[in-house]
């Protein structure tokens, strides 16, 4: 299991790596490569009884979709900041962070709503469970996101 979460967590590394960097199909790769992972994690993690496994792992796709749509905003975001970093003004730095903050209401508010779906699949520890590998990886991705992006306040220094 260590070896497993270790695995995830490089792989969190490499895929922070390519969102900063924006490009679509990069993106993609990421995205497949992480929800391998993710799988890989969660069905060692979690185990499932016969009448558990199918309905789980359908409502895990549809999580994982709208997931992965919520992470291309996010990583659009990443896109818009970092490309306009040398003209940023108050108007574009407001509407990033404005972006940012309904992104992660967002997910949130994914992460809820499925967490009621996995509790009435699964019971409440292994909804909890799922929970908490999620917002490993996702605290994990968006922190080697945040290290590689250049502090706003940073351009009032270098002026």
């Amino acid at each position: 299991m260590k070896r497993t979460i270790l695995t995830l967590g490089l792989a969190t590394i490499f895929i922070g790596k390519l969102f900063a960097q924006t490009d679509k199909e990069d993106v993609n790769i990421a995205l497949a490569l992480l929800n391998k992972n993710k799988k890989e994690v969660i069905s060692q993690s979690i185990p499932l009884n016969t009448n558990q496994e199918k309905p789980f792992w359908e409502c895990y796709d549809q999580y994982e979709n709208e997931y992965n749509a919520l992470l291309k905003k996010r990583i659009e975001l990443i896109g818009k900041f970092t490309e306009n970093y040398g003209a940023l003004n108050d108007t574009l730095a407001t509407s990033v962070a404005e972006g940012m903050i309904k992104n992660t209401g967002e997910l949130n508010d994914l992460h809820h709503k499925y967490f009621k779906k996995f509790q009435k699949i699964t019971g409440g520890v292994k909804a909890a469970t799922l929970y908490q590998i999620e917002l490993y990886i996702q605290t994990a991705i968006q922190f080697d996101v945040q290290r590689q992006l250049p502090i706003i306040d940073g351009l009032s220094n270098m002026k």
